[in-house]
This record gives structure tokens, sequence and C-alpha cells, in this order.
């Protein structure tokens, strides 16, 4: 089988489940987004995103090769713009 060759408009498509709008809260919900919560709100919200970054950074600092790059970064700032929205 050949390879696809890129597209913008392929690319969209794959991406048409889970593109930028399913990613956070709306502001102002529409009713397409007000009937499906976003993809944010299907992970679990806040707490389930802080729970999934500090077992990343957890371990990211106790693996050698790669807590050097964080050496002298705020991590507790770091966590926070990760979970973000």
């Amino acid at each position: 089988m050949a390879p696809v060759p890129y597209t913008p408009e392929a690319a969209a498509a794959a991406d048409a489940p889970t593109n930028a709008a399913n990613l956070a809260p709306s502001a102002s919900p529409s009713s397409a987004s007000a009937a499906q919560p976003s993809l944010y709100q299907r992970l679990g919200g806040e707490a389930a995103v802080t729970q999934a970054v500090d077992v990343f950074y957890k371990a990211i600092m106790a693996d050698p090769e790669l807590a050097p790059f964080f050496e002298g970064v705020d991590m507790a700032k770091q966590r926070r713009k990760q979970v973000r929205v």
C-alpha cells in the first residue's frame, strides 16, 4: 500500500474528532459543544490533568538522563503551566 501524501485537507479530516474546539471548555458553549463535553472534560477536568502532569514530572525527575534538563526550573510553576486551560 502506497503512503498517502500530506495535504492540509487530509490533515484536517484526520484531526476532526479531536480538533482544537474540543480541547478546552468553551467560554460561551454553542448548542453543539453543549451537547458534547470537551476533551478536557471527558478526561476528567483539572483534577485528572493535574494528576497526569504530576505523574509525568515525577517520572521525568526520577530519570537521570532527563532530570538535568529541569535543573533550576520552578517545577510548581511548570506543572501549573501544563494544567492551565
